[in-house]
């Protein structure tokens, strides 16, 4: 069951899991490069979602998330966050965490924003995008006895969001 379960540990985490029992190592500030990318449908997909079953509408899904998935992993990026709610869905792309630390991931960030957008638009959805490099908190947050998540937060984080929502559109 562990070798299933392994698929859900980021990458940047795996390398210290049972090195101890304390996650003191787990925080720390570090410059990554953070693509933040809103999804938008046509309204012919989302028609054609109505009229579909829910498990043909998650197989779509699951879709566009495995190309936009593939590009991140091109450029040894991790995914940090994929959301879906009221507000659409976004994407958090995240380029600097270890393992896969390089001296060029803004490079590596900028270069994967085109090629995104491309395998986006071969899937009939449209978006914005914002790419920021900057020092970040990267670590877990939540409490012990509850939910937690291995997360980066910070300006440089906030300014990708920011520069997604000005975008609007086909755009980075």
């Amino acid at each position: 069951i562990f070798k299933y379960l392994w698929k859900y540990v980021p990458a940047a985490v795996i390398p210290y899991v049972g090195v101890t029992k304390e996650e003191q190592w787990l925080p720390e500030l570090r410059r990554v490069t953070t693509i933040f990318c809103s999804l938008t449908f046509e309204n012919e997909f989302l028609e054609d979602l109505g009229r579909e079953s829910n498990m043909i509408w998650a197989h779509k899904f699951q879709e566009i998330f495995q190309a936009l998935q593939s590009d991140v992993f091109k450029y040894e990026g991790t995914i940090n966050k994929f959301l879906v709610d009221d507000k659409g869905c976004s994407l958090i792309a995240v380029f600097g965490l270890p393992p896969f630390a390089h001296e060029n991931d803004a490079d590596r960030g900028v270069l994967c924003g085109p090629s995104m957008m491309v395998g986006m638009a071969e899937n009939n959805v449209k978006g914005s995008m914002g790419i920021s490099t900057g020092v970040a908190f990267c670590g877990v947050i939540g409490h012990i006895a509850n939910r937690r998540e291995y997360t980066v937060i910070g300006d440089s984080i906030n300014l990708a969001a920011r520069l997604m929502v000005a975008a609007k559109g086909q755009k980075i």
